[in-house]
């Protein structure tokens, strides 16, 4: 928006307050609600997939939320609060099947779940409802079941642990994560992933590739200058670093 404004130049007489609540935002949504409606066009020519993902909100709730997905793109439809209820195959089953039919069962191909057990005989029991369709596990959860459980070896976790224990040192004191950004020319140890689970292996291969530029850094005179290298837990860290 700043960058448009700034093209335009001096002069340039942003919209009002009415303007933007008003004729605006009702532009925004026509737009928006032309767009939707081309891809539900779509379904009837390619097919869809519905998809479903599980949530716990700030106030502990627990939310369904269900999108459709075709080539010409996905689309949100809505939320469901499944707080109240017990989240069982029966009742994944049941929502996902009202869900089918608001989309209408002739265009869904296929249904995408995270691969829980209620979530797993759910699909079943939707593909027993409808032979025309096949429930397919989610590929990122399952990606992530399995980074979980590598991550719960013991050379794994301890490698991940010491690795934290290094990010956790530079990141929490200002004049080492300095003297890192200067070492490793401005680049970030802790790069933030989808899943908890993918965030500790990228962080480790942003550790491995930057491996030489840290070593380097606690083997300097700008290291040893500071009070945290004669200190327990800076010796402890340079150890892990350095050797």
């Amino acid at each position: 928006m700043f960058e448009a404004a700034s093209i335009v130049g001096p002069g340039y007489k942003p919209p009002t307050y009415h303007e933007l609540r008003g004729p605006i935002l009702q532009n925004e949504k026509t737009d928006c609600t032309q767009r939707l409606q081309e891809l539900r066009d779509s379904w009837q020519f390619t097919g869809c997939t519905v998809m479903s993902d599980g949530w716990t909100d700030g106030k502990g709730r627990t939310l369904l939320n269900f999108l459709v997905h075709c080539p010409r793109g996905t689309m949100f439809l809505k939320s469901v609060d499944a707080s109240a209820h017990v989240k069982d195959a029966a009742l994944l089953c049941d929502l996902l099947d009202g869900f089918i039919q608001e989309v209408g069962p002739q265009h869904v191909v296929q249904v995408i779940t995270d691969n829980a057990a209620n979530y797993v005989a759910a699909g079943r029991m939707l593909m027993s409802r409808y032979p025309t369709l096949f429930w397919t596990p989610c590929a990122a959860h399952c990606l992530d079941l399995m980074l979980e459980d590598m991550g719960k070896l013991d050379w794994i976790k301890e490698t991940i642990d010491s690795a934290r224990s290094i990010t956790k040192f530079i990141y929490n004191h200002a004049s080492v994560l300095s003297m890192m950004r200067q070492f490793t020319g401005d680049k970030e140890l802790v790069r933030p992933a989808i899943t908890c689970f993918a965030t500790s292996f990228v962080s480790l291969q942003s550790l491995l590739n930057s491996r030489r530029e840290l070593q380097t850094m606690f083997l300097s005179p700008e290291w040893r200058a500071l009070s945290f290298s004669s200190k327990p837990e800076g010796q402890a860290i340079m150890r892990l670093v350095a050797y």
